[in-house]
Parts: structure tokens; C-alpha cells; sequence
């Protein structure tokens, strides 16, 4: 715009801004008023022009301004925007190159000027220095993009809410474990996305990001829940959501953290499954089986429950191991193991106990029916024909039978009984069943026993036993003491 252009209600009177003061207003203003003709030469500046450029006027005067733009292939674009505009642009930025060589950011005003006859004279407007605003906005953009990549590397999900709770921002993790992208979730409320569980769905869970709306303090998932997706998929997780806050300090957001902790809950659960479990059969150990006999015994000591406890051990396992070796011996507890656990009801306990001993408790089962049962696996095993590298073996099982009732003993006796049981159905035959009765007690001590000599037989015929020998040598120092001795009766 020129001076020319001012409308007159803009002076304070007619008398009191002289053209003079005009003048001086232009000398001193900070933004720089231009011409230029329709030749792209710069016929009039203000003197801001000289701090905006490093030119001087006379430098200026003439000058082509494709000259200062730091990007010259702007100058095109830029006359089409004013055409476009139909001889007017507001707040058009634009990079310029100082006389030094750096760069200084402007923002244009700018329309065309015509001569009094009506043809285009050229452009002319305001130019107003943006440089340090510019270089404020790009430090927020990069400082924006480090946070954003910041975001997208992390392990741990994060999703930004305003302050109803519907979302802004979800990085990448937070999309693989919620199993929603982010333009798909953008705009949504978070409970429509993201709505955990307990493990035993016995408990409601209020949305984290909703409840610290409510209380306006960060929330913190205490214990380990489940976060089940669309496509089925489920993810362990631990979450806490925090307030974001204005600078006066009200509350104009929430960011939640997730951590996925499905590996680590995966693999605490192997350890407690190998802690109770047997690594070859997959039934349960030992040590689990005890733990479940203990229930039964307390349960037959305090309410009188009666419970059968069935020792099994596997007759001719050892003829397998020796012939075929233990990957045969291991596949045949698989087979074998596989048919007597299908005779197992609900809410029994069959486990793997030994090397080649099983023990079965049916719950609340007399002895009559803990009897039948029992007799059913003996036959199921002795039906059963075991095929190794063309080779058949014919497997039995023993079995010694003891009831828990309200005056059974503890667990070592119980067990005791078991095992002196179970020597009995060897001792009788092999292949059968027995019940133990109280005049048996202290066989299973002469079963070990007469186990360990024929496992020293088989040690010394099969050499397995090494004799060393150490020279005798007299005691010279102790011979005096020797000779002198007297020996009274």
C-alpha cells in the first residue's frame, strides 16, 4: 500500500499529521514498505529494508528481487498465488537471502498498483521480519518430531487423551497391542479401544484413563490384567495413566503407559508349570502330588472323608531300558502314562511319582470303587503291547492300594503303606493288585533293602565297582608305645 492509500479517518486531525510525520513514520516503522515494477525490479523501499536485506538503498534501487529470494523457484509460484488472488496476498511467508548469506523468513502483504490509466504498474505492499518466530516454530517442530520418533521406538504403548477421555495420539506399540491403528482410533473414547480385564474375570476393572479424569491424580494398575484385541490376540499388560496439565495447572488430558508383560507372565507361568509338573510325561510331579495327598489327608482327618491312594509301579521297565535304551524306556512312560490316565475321573490326581512309579488319589472314592478302578488300568496296561525298532514288550503293573480315613497317618506313613503295598503285588507275582493291611508294615524297608542287593549284584557283575589298595606302613613313632602296652582281662 502507499501513503496515498491511508484513508483520511485514520489521522488524528487535518492539522496534527503533516506529511512530514508520515515520513518520519515510515523512517522509523520496523516493517518495510515496497514497490516493484512489473520488470520484477524494486523501485521504492523503506529504510527497514537495509536491516531486512544487508543492501544497501542504493544496492537496492533497481535491484531484480528473484536476487534476494533464497529459493529463486519460489518467485514463480508466488506470482501465481497473487493471480490467483486476483491481485492480493495475505500472510504469504517467504525465505530471502541476507547480503551475508544467511537466511531471513518474511511475511508478505502484498497487491497490485496500477498507473492512473488503468494498466498494471506492479506490485507493492508490507514486509514484516518473522525470522525469529520462525526459528522458535522450527525448534517447537523439531523438538516435536524427537519426542514423536522418541515415541515410536519405545517398547512400552502410549496413547494421549483430551480431556473427556477421547484420543489424540497412539504410538506404534500401543497400536500393536491394542490391535487398533491410529487414524482408525483418533477421535474415538478410549474405553471403545482400550478396556482391560482381570485374569479371572471375576472383577471389574474401571478405565484407568476415565478414573484419573475423575480423581485428577495418576492412576496405576496395581496387578497384571489382560487386554483382549478384535482379532482374538490377548496381551498381558500393566498400566498407569497420568494427567496432562496446562501450564496454570488445570487438566487438559491423559497419557497411559502401557508395558506389555506377556512374555514375562508367559514365561513366569512355564516356571510354575515346570515346578509342578514332570518334563516327560507332563503329568504332575511328585512334590505336586504330595501337596495334593496332604489336602486329601487333612480333609479325611477333619471331616472323615475317605480317599484311595493307588501306588503304581510298571513291571518290566527295566528290561525296556536295557534292550532299547532310555529314548525307548521314555516313550513307552508316554504311551503308557496316556492309557491309564484316561481311566482318571474328574477331580482325581494321577502323577508321575519316579522313574517308572506312578501314584493315582481318587477324592472321595471308597475302596470298593478305588478297587475297580484300579483292577481297569491293570488290565489296560497288560493289553498293551509296546513296539520298539520291530522288538514287542509286554508291560505290567503293580499296585498298592491304602485308604485315607480320619485315623490314616501322615504323609511319609501314608506313603510308606503305599510303597510296602505295592513290594506285596511284586513280591506275589507282579501283574496284580494289593490292599494293604497294617501286619505288612516294615515291608517297604526289606523292599529296599533286597532292591539295593540285587543292585549290587548287578554293579559287581556287570564291574561296575573299582578296589583300590593302600600300602600298611608301621607307625615307628608309635612302636614304644605299642611294645610297652600291657593288656589286663
Amino acid at each position: 500500500m502507499t501513503i496515498k492509500d491511508i484513508p483520511a479517518e485514520a489521522a488524528i486531525t487535518e492539522h496534527n499529521f503533516t506529511a512530514r510525520d508520515a515520513e518520519l513514520l515510515i523512517e522509523t516503522m520496523s516493517d518495510t514498505l515496497y514497490r516493484v515494477d512489473t520488470m520484477g525490479r524494486l523501485i521504492y523501499a523503506s529504510p527497514s529494508a537495509e536491516k531486512l536485506s544487508g543492501h544497501s538503498m542504493q544496492e537496492l534501487i533497481g535491484m531484480d528481487i528473484a536476487n534476494i529470494y533464497m529459493q529463486p523457484e519460489r518467485r514463480n509460484e508466488f506470482v501465481q498465488r497473487l493471480a490467483d488472488g486476483n491481485g492480493l496476498l495475505d500472510n504469504y511467508e517467504l525465505e530471502l537471502r541476507h547480503k551475508q548469506g544467511h537466511s531471513v523468513w518474511v511475511l508478505i502483504n502484498v497487491r497490485y498498483f496500477y498507473q492512473t490509466d488503468g494498466k498494471l504498474a506492479g506490485i507493492e505492499g508490507i514486509i514484516r521480519d518473522i525470522t525469529s518466530r520462525k526459528q522458535i516454530e522450527q525448534a517447537l517442530e523439531y523438538e516435536r518430531e524427537k519426542a514423536q520418533v522418541t515415541l515410536k521406538s519405545i517398547a512400552d504403548g502410549v496413547i494421549t487423551t483430551d480431556l473427556h477421555g477421547r484420543i489424540d495420539y497412539m504410538n506404534p506399540m500401543a497400536s500393536t497391542i491394542t490391535g487398533w491403528n491410529h487414524d482408525a482410533a483418533k477421535g474415538l473414547n478410549i474405553v471403545d479401544v482400550y478396556q482391560p480385564r482381570t485374569e479371572s474375570e471375576d472383577q471389574e476393572i474401571i478405565n484407568p484413563v476415565m478414573e484419573c479424569i475423575r480423581i485428577g491424580d495418576t492412576v496405576m494398575g496395581a496387578n497384571i490384567r489382560l487386554l483382549p484385541r478384535q482379532d482374538h490376540r490377548e496381551f498381558a499388560i500393566r498400566d498407569s495413566a497420568s494427567p496432562i496439565r496446562s501450564g496454570d495447572g488445570n487438566i487438559i488430558g491423559v497419557v497411559l503407559i502401557i508395558h506389555d508383560v506377556t512374555h514375562i507372565r508367559d514365561m513366569a507361568q512355564r516356571l510354575v508349570y515346570q515346578a509342578s509338573h514332570d518334563a516327560q510325561t507332563g503329568l504332575l510331579n511328585r512334590s505336586a502330588f504330595e501337596n495334593r495327598v496332604l489336602h486329601a489327608l487333612d480333609d479325611s482327618h477333619q471331616q472323615g472323608a475317605q480317599h484311595v491312594f493307588c501306588y503304581m509301579d510298571l513291571d518290566q521297565f527295566k528290561i525296556v531300558n536295557d534292550t532299547c535304551g532310555h529314548i525307548a524306556g521314555d516313550a513307552m512312560l508316554n504311551q503308557i502314562s496316556n492309557i491309564m490316565q484316561s481311566f482318571v475321573r474328574d477331580g482325581d490326581t494321577f502323577a508321575r511319582i519316579g522313574g517308572d512309579e506312578f501314584g493315582l488319589l481318587l477324592e472321595n472314592c471308597p475302596l470298593q470303587r478305588g478297587t475297580a478302578i484300579a483292577e481297569e488300568i491293570r488290565e489296560a496296561v497288560a493289553s498293551f503291547r509296546f513296539v520298539w525298532q520291530e522288538k514287542i514288550f509286554e508291560i505290567g503293573v503293580s499296585i498298592g492300594i491304602v485308604t485315607l480315613e480320619k485315623n490314616s497317618g501322615d504323609l511319609t506313613e501314608v506313603f510308606s503303606k503305599a510303597d510296602s503295598a505295592c513290594f506285596v503285588a511284586k513280591d506275589k507275582g507282579r501283574n496284580r493288585l494289593h490292599i494293604y493291611r497294617e501286619e505288612e508294615k516294615g515291608l517297604s524297608h526289606q523292599h529296599r533293602e533286597m532292591h539295593w542287593v540285587h543292585e549290587i549284584q548287578r554293579a559287581f557283575q556287570e564291574g561296575f565297582f573299582c578296589l583300590y589298595t593302600q600300602e600298611i606302613v608301621a607307625l615307628i613313632m608309635a612302636m614304644p608305645l605299642i611294645v610297652n602296652a600291657t593288656v589286663k582281662f
